[in-house]
This record gives C-alpha cells, structure tokens and sequence, in this order.
C-alpha cells in the first residue's frame, strides 16, 4: 500500500504517498468500518508530502467518488499539502476549489501542515487524538529513514 493510515478515537488520517485506485478502496474500507464501529461522523485528515506523485487518471476518478462519500461519514474534512512557497500555495488552492466544488456541505480546508489542523480546531478531544496521530506519524518516520 502506497500510503499510511493512523486513527484515534473518531480522527482518520491517511498519508497518501502515490495513490492509486486500490490504496482509495482500502482507505476507504477502513474510513466505513470506523465510521459504522463507532457509529459517529470522522474527522478526515488527508496528507500529501512534499514529492508525492499524482495519480492516474483512474485514480484521480476514484479520489474524487471518495470525496463524495467522505462528505458522507464526516463532519470535517481536511488536505494537507505539504511544502512552502508559491507552487505549495498554488496547489493549495486548487485543492480548495475542488473541495468546495464537491456535492458535501461538510467543512472542508486546506493547511500546509499538521499543526494548522491543530491551531485550527476547536474540540479539544480531537484536537488531542490528532497531536498523538502526529506523533506516531513523526515517530514512524523518523524510525523508516534512519
């Protein structure tokens, strides 16, 4: 799999790496069985790093029908597009765009990192479940490339 999911409490995250169609089913299975074990809406928090390639025009189409049925099984949803400067900013917006163009009333935002997601939340409960997530999220990557 071509990325990495961490959950606490009703906090989802996926990093997406190089996603292709199978790695949005199995997500997407994941975010089902969480959403129906604790039979409550998901915070989504969607990570896309620096250097990470786009996917293919089949997985483009199932990221978007993703989108669709997160609007479904959350009440937040988020992208984070990682990196700086004018580019970063760019794709940001597009994201953006996309997001709000989608058939969902659920909130939706771009940040350019994890900690914005933090600032920005007002839940201390998930605010706290998704600094652990990015805990052991650093914690793994810091153990994958030493």
């Amino acid at each position: 799999m071509a990325c990495s999911t961490f959950q606490k409490d009703d906090v989802f995250l996926v990093v997406w790496e190089h996603p292709t169609t199978a790695d949005v089913r199995l997500v997407m299975t994941e975010i089902r069985l969480l959403h129906k074990a604790l039979d409550k809406k998901l915070m989504y928090v969607g990570v896309i790093p620096v250097g990470t390639k786009m996917p293919d025009d089949e997985g483009r189409a199932a990221m978007s029908s993703a989108l669709e049925e997160l609007g479904k099984l959350s009440d937040a949803r988020y992208v984070v597009y990682q990196g700086s400067g004018f580019a970063a900013a760019t794709v940001r917006s597009i994201f953006s765009i996309i997001m709000m163009g989608s058939k969902s009333t659920t909130r939706a935002e771009v940040k350019p990192t994890i900690d914005s997601v933090i600032d920005k939340l007002g839940d201390d409960k998930r605010r706290a479940s998704l600094r652990w997530i990015a805990e052991k999220l650093a914690a793994s990557t810091m153990h994958s490339t030493a």
